[in-house]
């Protein structure tokens, strides 16, 4: 808006006649037939959260040779130690616990 001046012709007991007492004052912006607003731009979401992802488990390190022609379908291991076949071999897993190709010592 700019500055308008309101006068009163009195004519009408409302305060003022829309069309004859505002001086200066040009009406609203003149509308384009045929104008359409700009398109609307969606509210962009946030992508689905990932969730984290955890490693592999690992393979103990071979602590013992693998023994060929022996696999873990032989169940080599002592101790309730878990086997690991290596192709057409095996090692055990002896921890800290055991040592030995079996896992067959006790560590002291």
């Amino acid at each position: 808006f700019g500055h308008f001046t309101l006068l009163s012709s009195g004519a009408n007991k409302t305060g003022y006649n829309r069309h004859k007492d505002l001086v200066g004052f040009a009406g609203p912006e003149p509308i384009v037939t045929g104008q359409t607003n700009p398109p609307v731009t969606p509210i962009q979401r946030n992508p689905p959260v990932t969730p984290i992802q955890t490693n592999p488990p690992v393979t103990p390190i071979q602590t013992n040779p693998p023994i060929a022609g022996v696999t873990c379908a032989n169940s080599p291991c002592r101790n309730n130690r878990p086997c690991y076949n290596n192709g057409n071999s095996f090692f055990c897993y002896c921890g800290q616990q055991f040592t030995g190709t079996h896992c067959e010592i006790q560590q002291g």
